[in-house]
């Protein structure tokens, strides 16, 4: 629900009109073949925009509508069971000792062999 619908919500709730309270929801328009993309619990983002609205009084406030809902994209995740990643683990070669090389140190020319223009 948006902010306009919260307060209505909690109005109502405290009046004691626990049936309307609750009865506060966004809702949309698409296209058919947009909807039939969408299933129920499905994840992704509700893209919403403020617009300018009159109350029951007639009063302009700014409410949040919705305008395009984006599902997340699914992507196909590799099976893997612990007993792959055990026998994974037991045929790898132990780990190798880290020698290092032990570099001769810098040698520093004494002349500059570059010309500076």
């Amino acid at each position: 629900m948006n902010e306009h619908q919260l307060k209505q919500s909690v109005e109502e709730y405290i009046a004691g009109d626990y049936d309307e309270c609750v009865n506060h929801n966004l809702s949309m328009r698409m296209d058919v073949d947009k909807a039939q993309d969408i299933i129920a619990g499905v994840t992704g983002t509700l893209i919403c925009h403020e617009v300018e609205v009159e109350d029951e009084d007639g009063n302009p406030v700014m409410a949040l509508l919705p305008k395009r809902f984006a599902p997340a994209v699914a992507k196909v995740a590799k099976k893997v069971t612990l007993a792959d990643l055990l026998a994974k683990k037991a045929n790898k070669p132990a780990d190798k000792e880290v020698k290092l090389n032990e570099a001769e140190p810098p040698v520093v020319a004494t002349k500059r062999t570059a010309k500076v223009k």
